[in-house]
């Protein structure tokens, strides 16, 4: 199972159905190499919410 697909089962069984494929890898690869990402799409906020994506909105380096 791809980092994708588990994201997908996880958000899933909190109730959270992501509605874009794309969003997900998008999301899987910032949050695997730790990198901010600057979105507007509240798509985006479950990943932020419950599997540590950073905003870069919110992004502080040190």
């Amino acid at each position: 199972m791809s980092d994708a697909q588990k994201i997908i089962v996880f958000l899933r069984k909190k109730g959270i159905t992501i509605r874009k494929t794309t969003d997900v890898i998008i999301a899987s690869y910032c949050i695997e190499h730790h990198l901010p990402l600057l979105f507007v799409d509240r798509d985006f906020l479950p990943f932020v919410q419950h599997l540590g994506l950073i905003n870069v909105m919110n992004f502080k380096k040190f």
